[in-house]
């Protein structure tokens, strides 16, 4: 009776554990599910063909992200599988009709659909498909969502055109990139056309996007110069070989790289005035290069390197919340420290003192993972199991505890900045650690049981009285 009574609790106690640990799994898994229930976009595609899903389908590529962009793609592919010329006639009819009235570039999108709607040739379907990798390009506000969209300017007899140019004028500097990259990468016509556009918006020269705000953007920008070797493009180049934004410093670098032997004599030039004194003759490209990048970030980094150094001493001496705060002084300084996995162990050092308050620790263990990435993430998982598995017979699950004292969620918070795979492994792992504790001592005290049957009820008594409080 007395091992049924230690079974049932433990089935008590797993179940409890089971509904503590997984609620954010099921949270995740229907958020997951429904993304897998998910009709892809061709399905969508001839759902905007019929008039009862048609506004559902509508909305859909309204709602469309950057993870649909490759499936955009290939949709735009099979609608250029159709001669232009046939598109353009089934357009001229739906555009004629959506032309007056319409609120914007979306709703005019939409009334194509509806006047498309029950025609089954094959140039109707790719108008139908146009419309919709429109509609999807326009709603992912991003470089690349806009260079799609930016392609599709000449596009079944320039049906689009105004469409994308409306577009474009609403998409600001990330606009400005996409026509670059379209006049790197479309064909001739839509190089042109890409041209002119830029033209209009006095970003065709070097100089004038010299002041674009977005630092991925002038990024992009910097990547077309260095694919072209710009001559003119040369300055605002090596200018940009010590930005502050990494991005556009990465940029710059690999761009200046791309004008090999051609970019030599600003290599020197930038080299003299920041060392103050001329390279030797027999320095080429990627010496002068090199020598450079070492200077500048020697400078750009200056501070943040001395805040390291603090750190190291007072992680040293046992200081570690003086180590802390000298670590996040220096990523504050250098958000792209070259030694952000080292300052993030001071972090985690700190993140981990048992003393702190649950919300102190929860913000420095999240900038320790900012830092250091999946090490520190393992780090953290590392620690809460260990923390757990100390003295799994005595997790308090259904109160909210696990072994050791730690928190369920504490345990989360810790791990806050994980993917949802990565905090599926960590309760997994937590609930089989509790399982496994409660069915071993379980099994041990039947051992027991089993062992005291031919001694008595007297020594029966008495196990039952230690084992079984």
């Amino acid at each position: 009776m007395k091992v049924a009574l230690v079974v049932r609790r433990m089935v008590v106690t797993v179940a409890c554990a089971a509904a503590t640990l997984s609620a954010p799994l099921r949270a995740q898994s229907t958020a997951g599910g429904a993304a897998s229930r998910d009709r892809s976009l061709r399905d969508w595609v001839q759902s905007a063909r019929i008039s009862e899903t048609r506004a559902e389908a509508v909305d859909r590529f309204r709602n469309a992200t950057a993870r649909d962009l490759p499936e955009l793609h290939l949709l735009l592919a099979e609608a250029r599988r159709v001669p232009g010329e046939g598109v353009a006639r089934m357009l001229e009819d739906p555009r004629h009709a959506c032309r007056p009235a319409v609120p914007n570039t979306d709703a005019w999108l939409a009334c194509l659909l509806e006047n498309l709607q029950g025609k089954t040739t094959i140039n109707a379907k790719s108008a139908v498909e146009f419309a919709c990798v429109l509609l999807g390009a326009r709603a992912v506000k991003t470089i690349d969502g806009q260079a799609l969209a930016a392609s599709m300017a000449l596009d079944a007899r320039g049906a689009f055109e105004s469409a994308v140019g409306l577009t474009l004028k609403a998409g600001g500097d990330e606009a400005i990139a996409a026509l670059y990259m379209v006049r790197r990468d479309g064909s001739p016509p839509l190089k042109k056309w890409a041209a002119a556009r830029l033209d209009g918006l006095h970003r065709r020269r070097p100089a004038d996007v010299a002041t674009l705000g977005n630092a991925a953007a002038l990024a992009r920008v910097i990547d077309v110069f260095g694919a072209w070797r710009d001559p003119e493009a040369l300055g605002l180049i090596v200018e940009r070989v010590d930005a502050d934004r990494r991005e556009v410093r990465s940029a710059a670098r690999a761009a200046l790289r791309a004008y090999g032997r051609e970019g030599i004599w600003k290599l020197r030039e930038a080299l003299r005035e920041v060392s103050g004194e001329a390279a030797p003759d027999d320095w080429f490209s990627k010496r002068l290069a090199d020598e450079l990048y070492a200077r500048l970030d020697k400078r750009r980094l200056g501070p943040a390197m001395d805040s390291l150094e603090k750190a190291r001493d007072l992680s040293k001496s046992g200081q570690t919340r003086e180590a802390a705060e000298a670590a996040e002084h220096a990523l504050l300084l250098a958000p792209d420290h070259p030694e952000r996995k080292e300052l993030a162990t001071y972090l985690l050092a700190r993140g981990t003192d048992p003393s702190l308050a649950a919300g102190a620790r929860a913000r420095i263990l999240d900038h320790a993972v900012w830092a250091g990435g999946e090490e520190i993430s393992a780090s953290i998982a590392a620690n809460s199991l260990t923390a757990g598995a100390q003295h799994p017979a005595t997790g308090d699950v259904a109160g909210g505890t696990t072994a050791g004292g730690g928190s369920v969620a504490n345990l989360a918070t810790a791990g806050a900045t994980r993917s949802p795979s990565q905090m599926a492994l960590l309760y997994l792992l937590a609930l089989c650690t509790l399982i496994f504790g409660i069915g071993g001592e379980t099994l041990r005290r039947s051992e027991r049981a089993k062992r005291l049957g031919t001694a008595g009820p007297a020594a029966a008594e008495d196990v039952t009285r230690e084992e079984l409080p």
